[in-house]
C-alpha cells in the first residue's frame, strides 16, 4: 500500500517507519523540499497515498488542506493531530466541533477519519507496540464504517490494537484524551513513552 504523509516530523517519522517495516511504500509531504528521496511536496505526497496522514502541526492545517482537496478527493485521510499550541496547551475550539470535523470542512470530498492522535510518536516503535501481549490501542472515529474497518486493518498491521470509536463527531473525546495525555506528561506523571492499553472486558 501506498501511505503519503502531510509533515516530516517525529509523528510522521515514526508511524512511516512502522510502515516501511510492514512493506508498504512511504512519501513524507512538505512544503519546503529537503534531500531525502522518500520527501516530495505536500501535492504529490497527496497525489501518491492509497491513504493519507495529516501529521503536521494542526495549525498548520488550515493553510495546507485546501491546495489538497483535489489531490485528496475519494482517498482516506486519517487526521492524526491534535489542536494545541506551541507550548502544547489545548487551543480553543468550538465546543461543539472537534478539530477533526474542522479538518472535514477543509476536505468535504474525502473519506476523513480521527485516529493515532491519541499516541506520543516515542511510543511508536516497533519493539514498544507489544508489552507482555498487549499491543497499544488506537482508536478510529469515522462516518465512513467501511473506510474505519480499513484503517482499523491497516493500524492492526502495524502492530496496534485498533477499536473502532463511532462516528466522526467521536473525534472530540479523541482529541480530549490525548489533550489528558500531554497533561500527564507535562507534569511528569508519565513520559511520551506511556501509551494507552486498552482491556475489552473479555474471557
Amino acid at each position: 500500500m501506498k501511505i503519503g504523509f502531510l509533515g516530516a516530523g517525529s509523528l510522521a517519522r515514526s508511524l512511516g517507519a512502522l510502515g516501511a517495516r510492514c512493506g508498504h511504500d512511504v512519501r513524507f509531504g512538505v512544503r519546503r523540499l529537503r534531500a531525502d528521496g522518500f520527501v516530495v511536496s505536500a501535492r504529490e505526497a497527496a497525489a501518491f497515498g492509497d491513504i493519507f496522514i495529516l501529521a503536521s502541526p494542526y495549525s498548520s492545517l488550515a493553510e495546507a488542506l485546501p491546495p489538497l482537496r483535489r489531490a485528496l478527493a475519494g482517498k482516506i485521510v486519517i487526521d492524526a493531530t491534535n489542536p494545541v499550541g506551541p507550548d502544547w496547551a489545548p487551543l480553543p475550539l468550538d465546543p461543539r466541533q472537534s478539530a477533526a470535523e474542522g479538518v472535514a470542512q477543509d476536505l468535504p470530498d474525502c473519506r476523513l477519519m480521527k485516529a493515532f492522535n491519541t499516541i506520543f510518536a516515542d511510543s511508536m516503535r516497533w519493539e514498544d507496540l507489544n508489552e507482555n501481549g498487549r499491543r497499544i490501542s488506537t482508536f478510529i472515529a469515522a462516518d465512513d464504517v467501511r473506510a474505519a474497518y480499513a484503517v482499523a486493518g491497516f493500524a492492526e498491521g502495524l502492530g496496534f490494537d485498533p477499536l473502532v470509536a463511532g462516528p466522526l463527531t467521536h473525534a472530540r473525546y479523541l482529541e480530549a484524551m490525548a489533550h489528558l495525555n500531554i497533561a500527564l506528561m507535562a507534569q511528569k506523571t508519565v513520559n511520551t513513552r506511556a501509551a494507552l492499553h486498552v482491556d475489552r472486558g473479555g474471557d
